[in-house]
């Protein structure tokens, strides 16, 4: 599960395997694809930019069943700020687009344990999701 780390994410993908955490009910839930439309999630900037009035689309792909009988392709656009944007990250503490991006791809290189004890990956929704249910 992770959160992306621009500021919107248009998704095209026909086939079913996307899941988001409702922020209602905290529970995984799949998108629905439609033809001819985009998933339009937000990401991680945004949600700073907006000091965290508009949340991140925590999301992972997932096969339905849990097995992959096809092949899944997507199409996705990112779109993000530029690099000396500042913000303040999911800590709070003051940031700028490009430290956000080597942090949260440097994160990926550690071992999972510490990957989930850090709130890069989620953006912090992980945690903020987890202290609302």
């Amino acid at each position: 599960m992770h959160t992306d780390i621009g500021t919107l994410t248009l998704l095209f993908a026909p086939q079913w395997g996307l899941q988001v955490v409702s922020p209602v009910t905290g529970a995984w839930e799949y998108v629905q694809p439609r033809e001819g439309h985009a998933i339009i999630n937000v990401a991680d900037r945004l949600r700073f930019l907006s000091s965290k009035r508009f949340r991140s689309a925590l999301h992972r792909v997932l096969p339905i069943g849990g097995v992959q009988k096809e092949d899944r392709y997507a199409v996705s656009c990112f779109l993000r700020a530029a690099d000396d944007t500042e913000f303040k990250d999911s800590n709070d503490e003051g940031s700028n687009a490009k430290s956000w991006y080597l942090t949260k791809y440097h994160t990926y290189e550690l071992p999972h344990e510490v990957q989930g004890e850090q709130t890069v990956l989620s953006g912090g929704m992980a945690q903020e999701l987890q202290a609302t249910s």
